[in-house]
């Protein structure tokens, strides 16, 4: 089976009915793509057609995937962590406590790194952005902005054609935590830890 395509399968006493079927279910999962290959078979004794096909999502349905995995990731990450309800940037008269994490802290669950306030509000929105940590970190109005600003720029790196492999060494830099990187690579990934 192609890298990327499903397959589906379905029965019925006529072969188009079942092919038909098949696709169905392919595009309400996954949209538009198409059928790359089929294979139905008649039973010689009900006369009913079985088969699967293999189906290839588009090029963006593929994009629109991998947003959907590093959403849930995200998710999955703030319920295992206890972060899972929104928590508001800390005000000029309400210091973060010691003990949140950064991300939280800065409802920015991307850790996206800009430098400057200046650079994360012309990525991210001047509404959206409404700071920078003493780690160069954008500190966003809401967990909402956050995370609408990590979507923008996983279509950004997406688009510039980053494997999976690039795209956890750039979120995950080893720099920033060199064993535990390593062990959050090895279980997203591990084909590509060495």
């Amino acid at each position: 089976m192609a890298n990327g395509s499903f397959q589906f399968s379905a029965t019925s006493s006529d072969l188009q009915r079942a092919i038909s079927a098949a696709t169905q279910k392919a595009r309400q999962q996954y949209g538009s793509g198409s059928v790359v290959a089929q294979d139905f078979v008649q039973d010689p004794q009900t006369g009913k057609y079985t088969g699967t096909i293999v189906y290839k999502p588009t090029p963006q349905e593929e994009k629109d995937a991998l947003l959907g995995a590093v959403k849930r990731s995200l998710v999955e990450d703030a319920r295992a962590n206890g972060t899972v309800t929104p928590t508001p940037a800390p005000t000029a008269t309400q210091a973060p406590t010691p003990n949140t994490v950064r991300n939280v802290r800065n409802n920015n669950p991307g850790n996206l790194r800009t430098g400057d306030v200046e650079t994360a509000q012309q990525y991210y929105g001047e509404d959206a952005v409404t700071g920078v940590d003493e780690g160069g970190f954008a500190q966003f109005s809401s967990p909402e902005a956050g995370i609408s600003a990590l979507q923008q720029q996983v279509r950004v790196d997406t688009n510039r054609g980053m494997n999976l492999g690039e795209f956890l060494n750039k979120y995950t830099p080893e720099s920033d935590d060199p064993s535990g990187n390593k062990a959050a690579k090895a279980k997203a990934a591990p084909e590509i830890i060495s």
